[in-house]
């Protein structure tokens, strides 16, 4: 999943939360996904109402019951080569280099990264509809 999902879960209770609490399905994210959210704490705040600390405290709370796994990019590095040539932004490499060593999709409402035939790209819609 990307950091957007994220974002979309932690600013109000949606679909994008409910996937995430109620499908029992195995979620990864990369290590630097935390700090991608964590540079955007202030904004996050505004966003919910909530103060810094409540927002990490949900992002904690929301990623333990979701059982997110997050992993360190040591463990996925190998594939970053593969994942540069075929990833459409490169915002997004570690996702696809995630997902190269995992065998599995990627979670991203973000059109673009559908551009390429190599990883799954799943939008919120399309995973509410899998269920």
């Amino acid at each position: 999943m990307d950091a957007n999902v994220i974002f979309a879960a932690l600013i109000r209770n949606s679909h994008t939360r409910d996937l995430l609490l109620t499908t029992g399905w195995n979620f990864y994210a990369p290590e630097f996904v935390l700090n991608e959210v964590y540079s955007h704490i202030q904004t996050l705040s505004e966003k919910t109402g909530l103060d810094a600390k409540e927002v990490k405290d949900l992002l904690a709370k929301l990623t333990l019951a979701a059982d997110v796994k997050i992993i360190p990019a040591s463990e996925f590095e190998e594939h970053l080569k593969q994942a540069k040539r075929i990833c459409p932004d490169p915002d997004d490499i570690h996702y696809f280099a995630l997902a190269l060593k995992l065998n599995c999709a990627i979670w991203s409402n973000e059109k673009k990264l559908k551009e390429q035939a190599n990883v799954k790209v799943y939008s919120t819609g399309e995973l509410s509809r899998k269920r």
